[in-house]
């Protein structure tokens, strides 16, 4: 069980259920705290106002408060709450709440045992979330999570490595084809140049001659 306050910031790794609450419309019928120092006022006011809120309808249903997840199922009026750690898995807490109305159901049979309150339930509680949050198996999900979007940032990293190289391999073409323009005018020129002085009158037919192979290289 670790000691942390529900504001601070938990990476995905060490993200867990806190808190646990099983009630009836207003009635209270089973409560757990995972951590040590209990809930806030302010969360005790957010948990007390949701509850009230929940229509008795079978669901699950998953709300975000500040930086807690707030998974929830109702069944047969019997409502199954959680508050978690922001980034605590949303399968995973849907799972749990899964198995807390399996083990309440198990348990009391009947609607005046299941319909009232059982505090002796704190313990299947306690079991059941000690199990989720220190489960190897649990664990091996968020690593594997955590590893694919690692994998995930290294394939975008190197995307963009590969958007700016190409940009400067088309930066090369591009300056590559205007250094081939410039040789081909010069040697245009130099061709030109020789004409006039070695042709004499007969300069401008070959001008005329080069310009057009000139032109047709440069297609």
């Amino acid at each position: 069980m670790k000691d942390r306050d529900s504001k601070s910031i938990v990476s995905k790794e060490d993200a867990e259920i806190v808190y646990c609450i099983i009630v009836k419309g207003n009635l209270k019928l089973c409560e757990f705290i995972y951590r040590s120092g209990g809930l806030s006022k302010e969360l005790k006011y957010v948990v007390d106002n949701m509850i009230t809120r929940i229509p008795p309808i079978d669901t699950f249903c998953i709300n975000v408060f500040d930086k807690l997840l707030i998974p929830y199922l109702v069944q047969d009026e019997i409502t199954f709450l959680l508050l978690c750690d922001l980034e605590y898995s949303k399968n995973i807490a849907k799972k749990c709440c899964e198995q807390l109305r399996d083990q309440w159901f198990l348990k009391y049979k009947l609607r005046e045992q299941y319909c009232t309150p059982q505090p002796e339930f704190k313990k299947i509680i306690k079991e059941i979330i000690n199990n989720f949050n220190n489960n190897p198996q649990c664990n091996k999900i968020k690593k594997c999570k955590k590893q694919i979007e690692l994998i995930q940032d290294e394939m975008i990293a190197n995307i963009d490595k590969c958007l700016v190289r190409g940009e400067k391999i088309d930066t090369i073409v591009d300056k590559t084809a205007e250094l081939s323009n410039v040789s081909m005018d010069f040697n245009f020129k130099a061709k030109t140049l020789q004409a006039r002085t070695s042709w004499g009158i007969l300069s401008p037919i070959i001008e005329y001659i080069q310009e057009a192979i000139y032109e047709y290289q440069k297609q």
